[in-house]
């Protein structure tokens, strides 16, 4: 999704088993049905590899066996099929097939940029879209927020925060000031300057002149094509390896009732890569129980702390002992774990 905010967001991508597809027009919610479930498979390896999707079919399944719901909204005059995909079957087909497979977890990304047509006052891209190549920029940016699941942040810059990111040599070193307000993995900037009546001067991240004629276009395409690179980039990082298994024991205090208790459980198996939980005894309010998962414990302890409703307060030196506090409203729950 692609947020615009002034603080820093979380990296656990909830919705990631929904897909919003346009239907294009003449397009039957059949086909529309079978190109969500491509973007679903592009979307969970990381990969545009189209061999993926065929493993999964020729492996006695059709697309429609992983679909739990659908429905078609209306947007803006278009037409907009919603797809919600089963975790599980997709997971355990995934691991069946040894195909990479990318959990929640997922990378934030910010986008400063400073656009001078040469008519208005310069301007950072924000959350108004005054005209069609700021609603054209934005556009891509959530389509590929959409199609990778990831996070796009464009954030709104007042006047003191333009002042500042001007005296910290923008596009030279920006990260300084930035990282000191949001948390991201990567930082995309671009100045998009308009020289003369024939051409365009691009600088930052993308260094080109483009001629008017065909600005927006080449512009938009040349963008998408550097951040999508940085997209599989940092995916690729986040691959789950189905060859590599660890396990951790798990204590969890505090538990008060049978809310907390289902709460605690449903979050755990909601986990990619979790194969499964062992409840060894539930004593004065604790559950003591085992963990097994794909992958590696770093891997692990990040996807944990990535999570909203969790907060990592403590590692131990010998990384051993990780304690974890839970903050969702419902929950009165301190995690305590032992790595095994």
């Amino acid at each position: 999704m692609i947020i615009f905010s002034n603080t820093a967001f979380g990296k656990e991508f909830k919705t990631l088993f929904e897909i919003n597809h346009k239907i294009e027009s003449g397009v039957s919610v059949d086909k529309s049905l079978n190109q969500s479930f491509d973007k679903m498979v592009y979307r969970l390896s990381g990969s545009s590899n189209p061999s993926y999707i065929w493993r999964i079919i020729n492996s006695g399944t059709v697309r429609k066996d992983y679909i739990v719901s659908y429905s078609v909204n209306q947007i803006d005059g278009d037409s907009f099929l919603r797809t919600q995909f089963n975790q599980k079957l997709l997971e355990d087909k995934f691991r069946q097939l040894k195909i990479p497979l990318i959990g929640k977890s997922r990378p934030i990304f910010i986008v400063i940029a400073k656009i001078d047509n040469g008519i208005d006052e310069p301007y950072f891209l924000n959350d108004d879209a005054a005209n069609v190549f700021d609603k054209s920029f934005k556009e891509m940016l959530n389509n590929i927020s959409e199609n990778r699941g990831v996070f796009i942040e464009i954030p709104i810059l007042d006047l003191i925060d333009a002042q500042n990111i001007k005296d910290f040599n923008y596009l030279l070193n920006p990260n300084e000031y930035l990282r000191s307000k949001y948390s991201y993995e990567d930082i995309i900037n671009v100045e998009i300057t308009k020289i003369d009546t024939e051409n365009w001067s691009i600088t930052g991240d993308l260094e080109k002149i483009i001629k008017s004629n065909n600005f927006q276009n080449e512009f938009i395409e040349s963008l998408q094509r550097t951040l999508d690179d940085k997209v599989s980039k940092y995916l690729k990082g986040l691959q789950i390896e189905f060859s590599e298994k660890n396990n951790l024991a798990l204590n969890i205090a505090n538990i008060e009732s049978v809310e907390d208790y289902e709460n605690v459980i449903n979050g755990l198996k909601s986990i990619i890569g979790i194969e499964k939980i062992k409840i060894n005894a539930f004593t004065n309010n604790t559950l003591k129980s085992d963990v097994y998962f794909f992958g590696n414990n770093e891997r692990f302890i990040n996807v944990i702390d990535d999570k909203s409703d969790y907060k990592l307060t403590n590692i131990s030196d010998n990384k051993k002992d990780i304690f974890i506090k839970q903050v969702f409203c419902y929950f009165k729950t301190d995690f305590y774990y032992t790595l095994i």
